[in-house]
């Protein structure tokens, strides 16, 4: 039997000892804690058995901020790339300014779609990790989530001279005033938007005033309607069979569930002219 520092300690010394050598390494109380099935209290206590002495909150905040970033990645909407994450920023994505010391952005989606948020990793650059949940949504039990947050002042500072803000559901009212402007909207599909299997629909959520926007940019045919407070922007068959080509053919990043349903319309041959001539196509869904 493993030795304990005494009879009522819940661990052994050899676990005690890895306790302390994981929170030396620059892991939280809570981290600790989770990795060994207590609470931070427990860990803070065994700590102080051993006389080792507790990081405080600004050591604690300096660690994890202790990470490499590309600060300018939202600093200018200049490539096709930062123009697709602003757009995922504007649906999926939220910046939180409640702590004293640092802004936060970041995006929770759930865990099936966590590739996606590699994929964001690796358009800024962070080495960090990202977390993984589980949690009760409204409309299941026991939903896992996968979550990257990011304290940064200064990207936060850019995202929101570009529109992005705090509790921003009911507030964006028009597209930015950026070039790439459809890879942008793909980006806010893949966060607010479906794409349906059994027929050509594109269906987008929003505010009345954005959608509105949507539609005007892109002007063909649509329909705009409201389901109690959510309104939905949606394109039928013709419609979407090209606005699938022309936003994902080309794509260098996307949510990969959508990009397989889009790449159906790939191949087809449909024109802005022909959409706009026939609005009243019905077509069956092209095959890839």
């Amino acid at each position: 039997m493993e030795e304990k520092r005494y009879s009522y300690c819940k661990f052994t010394i050899a676990e005690e000892k890895e306790i302390i050598k994981l929170y030396q390494e620059g892991n939280s109380l809570a981290k600790v804690g989770k990795r060994f099935k207590c609470d931070p209290t427990t860990v803070k206590n065994i700590l102080k058995a051993y006389n080792i002495q507790t990081r405080n909150l600004s050591q604690a905040r300096r660690n994890y901020l202790n990470y490499t970033i590309n600060e300018n990645c939202f600093a200018n909407i200049d490539n096709p790339d930062s123009a697709y994450w602003l757009g995922v920023m504007y649906s999926d994505g939220f910046i939180s300014k409640t702590n004293q010391y640092t802004n936060y952005f970041g995006i929770t989606i759930h865990e099936k779609d966590s590739e996606w948020l590699e994929r964001f990793k690796e358009f800024l650059q962070y080495n960090g990790e990202i977390k993984h949940y589980i949690v009760t949504t409204t409309y299941s039990k026991n939903t896992p989530i996968a979550k990257l947050i990011i304290g940064n002042n200064k990207i936060v500072s850019d995202l929101e001279k570009l529109g992005v803000v705090e509790h921003k559901t009911f507030q964006l009212s028009h597209l930015p005033k950026i070039n790439y402007l459809d890879d942008f909207i793909r980006g806010y599909i893949d966060g607010d938007g479906s794409l349906l299997k059994r027929c050509a629909h594109i269906t987008i959520s929003g505010t009345k005033e954005f959608l509105q926007s949507i539609a005007d940019y892109f002007n063909i045919p649509y329909s705009l309607y409201k389901d109690k407070s959510i309104y939905s922007l949606q394109y039928n068959a013709m419609e979407s069979h090209y606005l699938e080509k022309r936003l994902y053919a080309n794509a260098n990043y996307y949510l990969k569930r959508k990009y397989d349903i889009a790449s159906r319309s790939f191949n087809s041959p449909l024109t802005l002219e022909d959409v706009k001539e026939n609005s009243e196509y019905q077509g069956k869904p092209l095959e890839p």
